[in-house]
């Protein structure tokens, strides 16, 4: 069960999350996510969703899921600096889509807290069977 003082903490982890989401040069839409030490409410990683470093910042598509951009999740995951046995936290302004659920799931993350649902909630499938906490802040 969660507390009040852990839903204002998800809530102000999320909105931070939304803010970084904000620098995405994606037109179409905008991902932000945020990894937390939960151990010490320490931010160790973000993520914004789009095209690999060095790369122009332009969907590739339009068609969902074909717009050429790492996303939000990947890129905060990529950029952590794991360690031992600590437990973490993703917050993510979008839910995570399937592939973004199997590399959460090789990773210590223990919970995800999320705002909007994606189109498609297979990944929040994945996620629960694996056995992580899963939030839906709207």
């Amino acid at each position: 069960m969660t507390t009040k003082k852990q839903q204002e903490w998800d809530r102000t982890y999320l909105q931070t999350a939304q803010l970084f989401a904000s620098h995405s040069h994606d037109p179409a839409l905008k991902v932000g996510a945020v990894v937390v030490d939960q151990a010490n409410g320490s931010i160790i990683s973000i993520g914004i969703n789009g095209r690999g470093r060095g790369r122009p910042n332009v969907r590739l598509s339009d068609e969902p899921g074909k717009s050429g951009c790492a996303h939000a999740e990947m890129n905060a995951l990529a950029r952590a600096s794991w360690q031992g046995e600590k437990s973490y936290t993703l917050y993510v302004t979008h839910s995570p889509c399937a592939v973004c659920a199997a590399l959460i799931l090789n990773v210590p993350i223990k919970r995800v807290v999320y705002g909007t649902a994606y189109r498609d909630n297979t990944g929040i499938n994945e996620l629960v069977e694996g056995g992580v906490e899963v939030v839906h802040l709207s």
